[in-house]
């Protein structure tokens, strides 16, 4: 048995969602062989209540042996019950998860053991080794990749216009350095999403995924952290490879900031110039006046981003590791 019974959840992306990454692991999924599935939206006011009770009833009559296909479902990790609905009657459901996030892991652990999950995919790799000590269930870490369609290489670095992004959630510390270097003339164009005092978002700093990339495109230094810096409470002690490293390795852009160790253990080597706190002010300063220095650099990024970014390259290890567990 091969991927050809290998079945997948077909979400659709609606005006708005920002969750593309699950979107394109999905449509990559499907490119590589696994039959798509009609995604349906769960009952949202009964189905908390009603849908424990009908998986106890179906794991103490035992019919889980009814379940004769597989379906990997796209979720986040406080979201598999209604991401599993309705094919956790007659499917086994082999969940892909992001957001694995502290304060959803005890409902994740309860819920994967109630759908009975044969097996688990997770974008952490942390979390990958907690879900087998908790669930006994066997995990695969799938490092988080990207769909690289669509990006721009861009001009080389002393060529472009924008001197610093600051892509996602910014580093308090950090973003007041910049703020500083803006003042004293040092960073004279910048982009970034704006927030509040307290950390809650206000506004993106572009509306649409075009205007995205073109930017990026045309940055000279992208600042990136991991969310362990950004949001250490939310986050709790995972640290994890997100998207947005993917996003500037392959626009051809300077990442500054520190780099999830997830990442360099899967390219090899650490793609980003780790900030120097004991004086960044003038790592900063030397950075934007010595930018062609990087080029080397970011064009090494871009090159190991367009063969390891993709989500097509995880599908084939995603196929071995179910038919090897599951014995197909």
């Amino acid at each position: 048995m091969t991927r050809e019974v290998i079945y997948i959840n077909d979400i659709r992306k609606k005006p708005g969602d920002f969750l593309f990454y699950m979107h394109q692991f999905v449509d990559a999924g499907k490119k590589f062989g696994f039959i798509a599935l009609k995604s349906y939206p769960s009952p949202k006011h009964l189905f908390r209540k009603v849908m424990p009770l009908i998986l106890f009833l179906i794991n103490f009559f035992h019919l889980t042996i009814l379940r004769r296909k597989i379906l990997i479902t796209t979720s986040r990790g406080d979201n598999i019950l209604e991401a599993s609905f309705p094919y956790y009657l007659s499917y086994q459901i082999i969940p892909m998860l992001w957001d694995t996030w502290p304060k959803e892991q005890e409902k994740l652990f309860k819920d994967l053991r109630n759908l009975r999950c044969p097996l688990v995919l997770v974008s952490s790799s942390q979390m990958a080794i907690q879900i087998e000590k908790e669930t006994n269930i066997k995990t695969l870490w799938v490092p988080e990749g990207i769909a690289p369609d669509g990006f721009l290489k861009g001009l080389n670095l002393s060529q472009r216009t924008i001197d610093i992004y600051e892509l996602g959630r910014q580093h308090s510390h950090y973003h007041k350095i910049i703020e500083h270097a803006i003042t004293e003339g040092v960073v004279r164009t910048w982009c970034g999403n704006t927030y509040n005092e307290d950390g809650t978002l206000v506004k993106l700093a572009f509306d649409t995924e075009e205007e995205l990339k073109q930017a990026l495109s045309s940055s000279k230094v992208v600042i990136c952290f991991p969310k362990i810096d950004t949001d250490p409470i939310a986050s709790g002690n995972i640290e994890t490879l997100t998207q947005r490293y993917w996003e500037v390795m392959l626009s051809r852009g300077l990442i500054v900031g520190r780099a999830p160790k997830e990442l360099i253990n899967y390219i090899g080597y650490n793609p980003v110039v780790e900030i120097d706190w004991n004086n960044p002010e003038k790592q900063l300063s030397d950075i934007i006046a010595q930018i062609s220095c990087y080029q080397q650099l970011v064009d090494k990024n871009y090159d190991t981003a367009l063969k390891m970014a993709s989500w097509d390259s995880r599908m084939e290890r995603i196929n071995s590791f179910i038919v090897e567990y599951l014995h197909l």
